[in-house]
């Protein structure tokens, strides 16, 4: 998007030292200006001042209408404003987007309540963004305590996923945690098969929240099941996976034979690996 399109083409200086054309100008410029910084600041990796640039420019823009009916002074600055309402419409995009990343900033230091806050902003700005639903399916789980709405919120990123692949993961430990066993192998074998950009992060988070669970409350070995997949199929680490495998085995109930099965058959993979 070119920024530049926005800003006065031509200034007619005979006429700019007329106060009014004066200050039209000054505040179409201190707009788009606001707007330019505001991304640049997300793009290096601001987006407290990106979102704080953001926040209440879509009502600032509301001024440039009144400068867009005054022929006079739409004489004297020649602006786009065709280009300036398309900046106006895309903003509550950009401003959920830096929403979520402080959000998402909030949740991953435990400060759980202004990171609530500013996902509902983001959800405000726009409710189909698709990563505020993977961080919200976070907090049904973990705050809410209910994985069927966990469940459901991934459903709805799925939806809006237009081909990013991290919800997958989330749908496969809901399914583990559910002891859909079936459906949850079914997924397994479609992580398999995807690779993406960032995947290599979204697996760290993974198994780190699957160990966390797993530390505090042993109820679902089928975990240990999920983390030994992780390290056999993403990670290639065959002595972990042999590790969480094993773990899975000793500690599996009569309803987990499917993963026992499957567990066993990798355990016999990663041994030629060792070997």
């Amino acid at each position: 998007f070119d920024f530049r399109a926005v800003l006065p083409k031509e200034i007619s200086f005979s006429d700019f030292f007329e106060l009014r054309g004066c200050r039209a100008t000054a505040k179409i410029v201190y707009l788009t200006t606001k707007y330019v910084v505001g991304v640049a600041s997300f793009l290096s990796g601001n987006p407290f001042l990106a979102y704080e640039m953001h926040k209440n420019l879509t009502k600032e823009l509301d001024e440039y209408k009144k400068i867009d009916k005054d022929k006079n002074i739409k004489n004297i600055t020649n602006f786009d404003f065709k280009q300036l309402n398309k900046i106006k419409n895309k903003l509550p995009l950009i401003i959920s987007n830096e929403a979520y990343v402080i959000s998402n900033i909030y949740y991953i230091n435990n400060k759980y309540d202004e990171s609530l806050l500013f996902l509902d902003q983001s959800f405000k700005n726009n409710p189909n963004n698709y990563n505020s639903f993977l961080l919200k399916a976070i907090y049904d789980f973990q705050l809410d305590n209910d994985p069927p709405k966990a469940l459901e919120s991934i459903k709805k990123a799925k939806k809006l996923a237009n081909g990013k692949l991290e919800w997958m993961y989330s749908y496969a430990f809901l399914k583990f945690w559910e002891s859909d066993y079936a459906e949850a192998y079914r997924m397994c074998t479609k992580i398999k098969e995807k690779n993406f950009a960032g995947e290599d992060d979204i697996i760290k988070q993974v198994l780190d929240f699957n160990l966390k669970i797993l530390n505090k409350d042993e109820t679902k070995p089928q975990l240990y099941f999920w983390i030994g997949y992780l390290f056999y199929i993403k990670l290639k680490n065959y002595p972990k996976a042999s590790e969480y495998f094993q773990i899975f085995i000793a500690k599996e109930t009569e309803n987990m034979k499917f993963l026992t099965e499957k567990a066993n058959s990798f355990l016999s993979q990663t041994k030629n690996y060792e070997n």
